[in-house]
């Protein structure tokens, strides 16, 4: 007796009135072995619609989850960023040995080079460059002589 079997077809046509227990039982009494492994199991209609409608859960739930992913990135990016800036400024800092300052001051001019030299509060000397036309004249500056004159 010859038997040709078709994917996603029966064993025996008496299986769709047997309940799953009695259809596991048969198999085991007839199989010639058991074997654990994967395979591909076509869909009936009622599993196909019930992935869909389950696809369709998951994906609002991906949604949702995205959404509130993003809006936490964006918090903790906001958290970052100071940190990341101040990194970037210490690292320029140590590679050029010198860093961006803000606040006063003191023009010196040397008349005789023609150079206006910058002071920092410290007393630093912080740049240097050559003096303008019009700083080039000689200012004369009031000396206080302690005398009523």
């Amino acid at each position: 007796m010859e038997q040709n079997f078709k994917i996603n077809h029966l064993y025996d046509p008496a299986f769709v009135k047997e309940s799953p227990e009695a259809v596991k039982k048969t198999m085991e009494a007839i199989c010639w072995g058991v074997v654990e492994e994967r395979y591909t199991k076509q869909l009936s209609e009622s599993e196909l619609a019930d992935k869909k409608t389950k696809l369709a859960e998951v994906s609002i739930e991906l949604s949702k989850l995205e959404k509130e992913k993003k809006q936490l990135i964006g918090e903790i990016k906001a958290k970052v960023e100071p940190y990341k800036k101040e990194h970037s400024e210490l690292l320029e800092a140590i590679h050029h040995r010198s860093e961006d300052a803000q606040g006063k001051l003191y023009l010196v001019d040397d008349q005789d080079d023609r150079t206006m030299y910058y002071f920092d509060e410290t007393g630093i000397c912080v740049k240097y460059r050559a003096m303008l036309r019009e700083e080039r004249q000689i200012k004369l500056k009031s000396i206080k002589t302690g005398t009523n004159e």
